[in-house]
């Protein structure tokens, strides 16, 4: 009821806006609006110059700035238009990603890690939910030579916390590309839920926050440059709604502090 809700909100010290969002919306019959923050999955074809390549994303959300920086042995960075995942989804659950031929490549020899920062200045607070990419190991077909075929991604930095936090990490995954066979085709996907992990979701207004998805795993065995394959990659988070029933909620908390002071 209204009553048990002002009451929660008037004798609860509530530190960021999820609570709000995690508590009262249901209690409120409101519901947060789910989006596609930030999301990459067109890559610029050719073996680049890190500094003169943009990562920026492709596509945000009203608000939302993204953008990523490939690190590792090497300034050099491939893509290539002619691979790429041809689902249509980033990972397995959001769809909207590009099924044409564009993918970034992951090797020993130039690059293993992506440093991935999202910000906010979308004037509201967004709950930060889910990571999601495709990524396919590959082999050179002789049975010796392996790309990557494990990966961790965690949390380092910024508005969410606490700071540098395993989300996730797995190994041994199978090798779904032999040469260049599979090139285009339906790439494994991979849904990781910051909620297990992050005891601070929220990214408020003004605020950014940094990944790092790192590859390993059986590369280059025998010196053999052998590239592992990367796409759409996305952000999904809600809005923390701020409705006006829950502002005439806090001012009624403002009222009913006064009236406590004032009879003390």
């Amino acid at each position: 009821t209204m009553k048990t809700i002002r009451h929660l909100l008037c004798s609860t010290k509530i530190q960021k806006p999820l609570a709000l969002s995690s508590l009262l919306l249901p209690a409120l019959g409101l519901t947060a609006s789910a989006a596609t923050l930030a999301s990459w999955d067109n890559w610029v074809s050719g073996s680049v110059d890190g500094s003169d390549y943009d990562y920026s994303a492709d596509a945000t959300f009203a608000g939302f700035n993204a953008t990523m920086t490939q690190v590792g042995n090497d300034t050099d960075r491939r893509t290539n238009d002619t691979w790429g995942s041809t689902d249509g989804t980033f990972g397995n659950d959001v769809s909207g990603a590009s099924t044409t031929g564009n993918a970034l490549f992951v090797a020993a020899s130039y690059a293993d890690t992506l440093l991935i920062t999202i910000s906010n200045s979308s004037g509201q607070a967004y709950q930060i939910d889910s990571f999601h990419f495709d990524f396919a190991p590959r082999e050179s077909g002789n049975a010796t030579d392996y790309g990557f075929n494990a990966f961790d991604l965690t949390y380092t930095s910024g508005g969410l916390g606490p700071d540098d936090t395993l989300i996730d990490s797995q190994s041994g995954l199978d090798y779904v590309l032999v040469k260049t066979t599979g090139a285009l085709s339906n790439y494994p996907g991979y849904d990781l839920d910051l909620a297990g992990d992050l005891s601070d979701l929220v990214l408020a207004d003004g605020e950014s926050a940094v990944f790092t998805l790192t590859f390993s795993g059986n590369a280059g065995e025998n010196g053999v440059n052998v590239s592992s394959v990367l796409d759409n990659l996305a952000f999904e988070g809600q809005v923390i709604p701020e409705p006006s029933s829950a502002a005439l909620i806090m001012a009624g908390c403002a009222g009913v502090l006064l009236m406590r002071r004032r009879r003390a």
